[in-house]
């Protein structure tokens, strides 16, 4: 897949959650948007773009540490197309005050080698394979209330 087609997915995502929000803020007042809107999205829009050929998952567990056996840590997406595989998280906007270290830290989970063991062992215990080509990707909110009745525009 082309970082075009990656590009295509995240701004037809940005563009449908902006509208979305013009019509229902799907929060308490004064809350964080839930993470769930922006991977549902994404979600719809990357097997959108695939169609048949591509897998949508989220919520994945991993281990916490290559010392702990323990799978409670979880990756927020896992898409795969053809022989790509994609690791996403997600930010809400509770993140905006420390949106870019969140953003790293989330990084630096996608590229922890716990993650990929983790990974290879739920491919190796199903006879499954991983695609051979692994991307990390992460999408943050940074939406901000000021005007609901502005106009989506791109």
């Amino acid at each position: 897949m082309a970082i075009a087609d990656i590009r295509t997915i995240f701004d037809k995502t940005a563009y449908k959650y902006q509208k979305m929000l013009q019509i229902f803020r799907p929060c308490k007042p004064g809350s964080e948007f839930l993470e769930q809107n922006l991977i549902t999205i994404f979600s719809h829009e990357f097997l959108n773009k695939f169609g048949d050929s591509a897998c949508a998952f989220s919520e994945i567990p991993f281990m916490g540490s290559k010392n702990d056996n323990k799978w409670q840590a979880r990756l927020d997406g896992f898409f795969i197309e053809g022989d790509n595989g994609y690791f996403l998280e997600a930010k809400g906007s509770s993140s905006k005050e420390k949106l870019f270290q969140s953003i790293d830290n989330d990084l630096k989970r996608i590229h922890s080698i716990e993650l990929l063991e983790s990974f290879n062992i739920m491919v190796d215990n199903r006879r499954h394979v991983l695609p051979k080509k692994l991307y990390g990707l992460v999408i943050a909110d940074s939406w901000q209330h000021k005007n609901c009745n502005s106009s989506v525009s791109q």
